[in-house]
């Protein structure tokens, strides 16, 4: 005879408080309160005659049975998920919810999305303006640095950062023909000083003041004010290409360096087939991106590219 199961809403609850360690958290998961995730796990409980969760003030902790129970029970739902995520791909109706920073994902990624859908009519992308605390996701775009890949998270690129300004600027008057003429122009922020004076230190500049200027919170803002040409930003090849590419903004020095890398980490494994096909996309769109870019700001590279071998 079979045993009689719980409620299956009962196990992916607990499941999903179990691996948060947070009620709260389960529930913002599952779109549901706090209090119906209690229930849920109460009432499992004592369907199961054992403590599943030990109750503190303010926390809970998993116990060793409930450990168990849990990963067990996240095995057997990634199984269930990925069966029914081939069969929503069979039937082309799966949708991949990807986490991003907003500039990132307006500036970048959302223009190239037509190019995905394209090769893969099956599989749908929405991008979400969420951070890692949203765990309703399928995967989520990081900026950081010292961020290696792993099994579960694809190193997409890392930006060469260097200052951007109106080709006007540097035209006009003041001059702005060197890097030491900086301390005649308005540095614009975005949110941090910290690029700026990075960048300012490789340049070998100590007489120019990044505390004044104008401040940002919105990197889309200090991009408008540099296009029209209200001072010089530290921008990049990967959000700032729209604009170099269209003439609107140049880079005035040669001095770069390494900035932030971007990887895409995988969150839920229930997709895991779809995301297959999506992190492949991405990685080799970002790889092209990079090679354009590379040529695009260092003409001498491609002359030096299509140059035939020297013969021996």
């Amino acid at each position: 005879m079979t045993s009689r199961l719980p409620s299956l809403a009962a196990l992916r609850t607990f499941e999903a408080a179990a691996r948060h360690e947070s009620f709260k958290r389960a529930a913002e998961e599952l779109s549901v309160t706090p209090v119906a995730v209690t229930r849920q796990v109460k009432a499992l409980e004592q369907d199961l005659g054992l403590a599943l969760f030990e109750r503190h003030h303010r926390r809970v902790a998993v116990t060793p049975a409930g450990q168990a129970l849990a990963q067990e029970l996240g095995q057997a739902f990634a199984i269930i998920g990925r069966a029914v995520a081939r069969s929503r791909l069979q039937a082309g109706r799966l949708t991949l919810r990807i986490g991003v920073d907003p500039v990132f994902g307006q500036r970048w990624l959302a223009p190239r999305l037509d190019a995905f859908r394209a090769r893969h009519p099956t599989v749908a992308v929405e991008l979400v303006w969420a951070d890692d605390s949203n765990a309703r996701l399928d995967g989520v775009i990081y900026y950081g640095t010292n961020l290696k890949p792993t099994a579960r998270r694809h190193v997409l690129f890392r930006d060469t950062v260097f200052p951007v300004c109106s080709p006007a600027l540097v035209a006009g008057e003041p001059s702005l023909r060197e890097p030491a003429d900086l301390s005649r122009h308005r540095l614009l922020h975005e949110g941090s000083v910290d690029w700026w004076q990075r960048w300012l230190d490789l340049a070998g500049l100590e007489d120019v003041e990044t505390t004044s200027g104008a401040v940002f919170l919105a990197s889309g803002e200090a991009y408008a004010a540099a296009v029209r040409g209200e001072g010089v930003m530290v921008g990049d090849d990967i959000v700032s290409a729209p604009e170099l590419r269209d003439g609107t903004l140049m880079r005035p020095f040669a001095v770069t360096f390494e900035g932030g890398t971007y990887v895409l980490a995988r969150r839920d494994p229930e997709n895991d087939e779809a995301m297959d096909l999506f992190a492949a996309w991405l990685v080799g769109a970002c790889r092209t991106h990079k090679e354009e870019m590379r040529r695009f700001l260092d003409p001498e590279t491609q002359r030096e590219d299509d140059e035939p071998p020297a013969r021996a």
